[in-house]
């Protein structure tokens, strides 16, 4: 029974209880006072007549109300010696006595035991029948608090044992950022905490180590169990790695063992060690989140690949119990685990046997990670002979077999032609950061010469290797399509590797044959991938995903590419490689189709427009106002009549035409503004997206003005389109576009939301550069003899409710007539020598 009063230890262990209760997601307020509340804590309780009728003065640590009937008592004692006593309390004192009174259930119990000083035990038991069974995760005790989903489910199955309980991410994260911060304040260094948190998930293999003890006795013990693990695994030459070295001056012992105890605790209190032997790669995930948000990753080079990525490679391309698996470049296993658990879900268990043993290969360069690699699989059952700390550049897989079962053996040689055994690669290279580094396509070489013919390779690279000219332009024509198949071109999310800033792309290459150039590839566009930026991290949300729709379709696109593929714009397509493209760039954005909007989306797309490009002409004429320049817009002219919004006319169907078609393109004037230009009254035009591109006055030469046109950006957010009723000059980071048939402000208006709606092709990391732009093709509307329907997109555009405000400021435009049924008298053409020389002019029409 509880004494009157307590000591010290005590009330941390009521702080800690509460808290981990609250982390996991339980309502800590008292039930007494609060409908929706769910814990009492100590006399609390005593507030229920129910529980004070059975309980008389004695009370528990806590109770927790489950549901209306069924309890959950907690009690704790003040050293970790004492939890099986705690255990014992809380049933004999506690739960047995509210169980007798026929009205109230106690179902769990959980026992506490130790400080804040030496860290906590803690123990939970299910009752099955009439007896308390400890409650296990994947075959493994619990160690900290559960959740209230875990509790749901033991409640309704009766049964103490847990498997594959999915991650509570949020949870993952928040322990991360506070291990880290244990760590940062007990002096280890950042580029350490990678070692440090290996050695102490192989420590809690077996029973936690011994906290009470002083700092060097609990870092030899620590030292020892890792390497026993690492011995008993056949890796003990990856010991050095993730030893740990305590201070050399021992007045830091104290604040380093904090750390140390604080670390093991929020490791227990997650249950670490169960949800290691899980179906879910939880060592990859925990530390994805912890060396992603505590900057440990970029200092020892990792590139954390996201699980659910893993997943969707290998779910679609396939692994079967007989394919040669390699990664290159490893770092912490995930997709190797990926490809584990793959073949656990559909093979036997002597399949599984062979494959952990026989068909795993892992290449690292960087030891500290090649021992987290050895970790995780340790902790998924095995799958880690294979894992080797080396170069990918200068080791190779030759073909063997062992007891009559094909495998594969590391030599320093490439090995014969014909000998390469790998029959599926895939990999995410470390991203090159200077001109020094190893390119990625490299890496993608590297494996490609360890693969058999007809393997697969999927592999994660900036979104340059596919798009840029130069030396990758080089690779992706000479060696990728000279020597092997293009499968998909994958474009991810921008912020999938958040906080590290960088788009890629996953490619899928068959091994060996010539590309066809009639071959269709599938071109994909992940724009939702089922997570969200929120305060500077990405977590999951709910809903379908691009992931969901694109994987199926993907998976049989791959294993037959005569299999049909409807397309989706903006998001799939088949198509084959587009040769004539100079840059023969091979990224879905140049290749899927753009979407056609109803007749609700293009109002609201005009709408928005129309709104925009008056926001941005009043900001930028307030603020020259505002600075003593003269009014680029005349503020005196009086608006039309206001009207509502009229319906959008019919219209015959959409069409696609090149912007080269429809635009005499070029770019701006001026490079260097401080060098090229003195001030004036001439608005120049730049990439900049506030104030319209507007970033000064300048004293602009006739032959260089402009005037009522549009400006695209190639920078910044490139293929940003805005409209200027206004003389202006222009940067060389946007290009001008010359209406090269009869187009009035609103028809240009209409182009200019197009274009605009069409920003997703590219970034910062594929720029809209001039070539680019002249085989770019925008979706209008079309007569239906084929030709850009003018009067529709006129009317379209004043239709808008906010047209009133520009109407009357666009009065010095020249109309354009409407576009002739006849294509030769309604293209305009303008003469080289005006173009050239007599740029001061309305754009629309000469």
């Amino acid at each position: 029974m509880r004494p009157v009063g307590g000591s010290d230890s005590e009330v941390e262990a009521y702080r800690f209880i509460l808290d981990q209760l609250k982390e996991m997601g339980w309502d800590t307020r008292n039930p007494s006072r609060q409908p929706s509340g769910q814990v009492w804590t100590q006399n609390q309780c005593l507030a229920d007549p129910e529980i004070q009728r059975m309980l008389g003065a004695a009370r528990p640590e806590n109770v927790v109300r489950l549901a209306q009937t069924k309890l959950w008592v907690v009690e704790a004692k003040r050293d970790r010696s004492q939890i099986k006593q705690a255990l014992a309390e809380a049933e004999a004192d506690y739960a047995r006595p509210i169980d007798a009174g026929g009205n109230l259930t106690v179902p769990l119990i959980t026992g506490v035991a130790g400080n804040d000083t030496t860290g906590y035990e803690v123990r939970t038991s299910l009752r099955v029948g009439d007896k308390y069974v400890p409650v296990e995760i994947n075959g493994h005790p619990v160690t900290g608090f559960l959740d209230p989903a875990s509790v749901a489910k033991l409640l309704e199955s009766g049964s103490p044992d847990l498997t594959d309980q999915p991650i509570n991410e949020t949870v993952f994260l928040r322990a991360a950022e506070r291990i880290n911060k244990s760590l940062h304040i007990g002096g280890i260094n950042k580029n350490d905490r990678a070692r440090v948190m290996a050695a102490l998930l192989l420590a809690l293999i077996r029973n936690p180590p011994d906290l009470d003890s002083d700092l060097p006795v609990l870092i030899d013990d620590i030292n020892a169990r890792t390497k026993s693990v690492l011995r008993q695994h056949g890796k003990e030459e990856f010991h050095p790695f993730v030893t740990i070295v305590p201070p050399t001056n021992a007045e830091n012992h104290v604040k380093f063992k904090a750390a140390i105890v604080a670390t093991i605790q929020t490791l227990l209190n997650l249950s670490i060690t169960s949800a290691m032997n899980s179906g879910a790669d939880v060592l990859g995930k925990f530390y994805e989140v912890f060396l992603k948000y505590g900057n440990g990753a970029k200092e020892i080079g990792i590139v954390l690949t996201p699980r659910h990525i893993t997943r969707f490679a290998v779910d679609t391309i396939g692994v079967s119990p007989t394919d040669i698996v390699l990664d290159p470049a490893c770092g912490t296993g995930g997709f190797l685990v990926a490809a584990f658990d793959h073949v656990r879900r559909s093979a036997n268990p002597t399949q599984i046997d062979r494959f952990k043993k026989y068909n795993l290969f892992g290449i690292e360069q960087e030891s500290a990670v090649a021992a987290l690699a050895i970790v995780n699989m340790i902790f998924r059952g095995d799958g880690k002979n294979n894992i080797v700390e080396a170069n990918c550049f200068s080791k190779f897989l030759v073909r063997r077999a062992t007891d009559g079962h094909a495998t594969a053996q590391y030599v320093n040689k490439r090995p014969p032609a014909g000998e390469e055994p790998v029959t599926r690669v895939f990999m995410n290279p470390p991203f090159a950061l200077k001109e020094s580094d190893e390119k990625e396509f490299r890496f993608i070489e590297a494996a490609l010469g360890m693969m058999a013919d007809g393997g697969m390779l999927f592999a994660i690279v900036p979104l340059s290797v596919m798009a840029e000219a130069g030396r990758e332009g080089s690779w992706r024509r000479d060696s990728l399509l000279a020597h092997h198949t293009l499968l998909s071109v994958v474009s991810l999310p921008e912020e999938l590797f958040y906080p590290v800033a960088n788009q890629t792309a996953a490619a899928v290459i068959r091994k060996g044959t010539p590309h066809p150039k009639d071959q269709g590839v599938l071109w994909g566009r992940i724009a939702n991938d089922g997570f969200r930026k929120s305060k500077g991290r990405r977590l999951a949300k709910l809903g379908p995903t691009d992931l969901d729709t694109l994987g199926p379709l993907m998976k049989a696109f791959l294993a037959d590419p005569s299999h049909p593929v409807p397309p989706v714009p903006e998001h799939l397509r088949v198509a084959p490689i587009d040769y004539s493209d100079p840059i023969l760039e091979l990224v879905p954005e140049a290749y899927l189709d753009s979407s056609v909007p109803d007749a609700d989306g293009l109002n609201d797309r005009l709408d928005a427009q129309v709104r925009d490009d008056v926001a941005a002409i009043v900001t930028a004429d307030l603020h020259y106002r505002s600075i003593g320049r003269a009014s680029i817009v005349d503020a005196s002219r009086g608006a039309v009549a206001v009207r509502e919004a009229r319906t959008l006319p019919l219209i015959s169907g959409f069409g696609t035409f090149s912007l080269d078609d429809l635009f005499d393109l070029r770019a701006g004037d001026f490079h260097s503004i401080a060098a090229e230009l003195d001030d004036g009254a001439i608005p120049v035009i730049s990439c900049a997206d506030s104030g319209n591109g507007i970033i000064g006055t300048f004293d602009v030469a006739t032959s260089d003005t402009y005037r009522d046109a549009l400006t695209i950006s190639f920078n910044g957010q490139p293929l940003t389109t805005k409209l200027h009723p206004y003389s202006f000059g222009a940067k060389d980071d946007v290009a001008i576009a010359v209406p090269k048939r009869p187009m009035s402000a609103a028809a240009l208006v209409f182009v200019q939301a197009a274009l605009n709606a069409e920003q997703w092709r590219f970034s910062y990391y594929r720029k809209c550069f001039m070539a680019k732009l002249r085989r770019l093709t925008v979706t209008l509307p079309m007569t239906v003899d084929g030709h850009p329907d003018i009067a529709y997109m006129e009317a379209a555009v004043k239709a808008q409710p906010y047209w009133w405000f520009m109407e009357p400021r666009l009065t010095d435009w020249v109309p354009a007539e409407p576009m002739s049924a006849e294509p030769e008298a309604a293209l305009v053409v303008i003469p080289t020598d005006v173009v050239d020389k007599g740029r001061h002019r309305n754009l629309s029409v000469q």
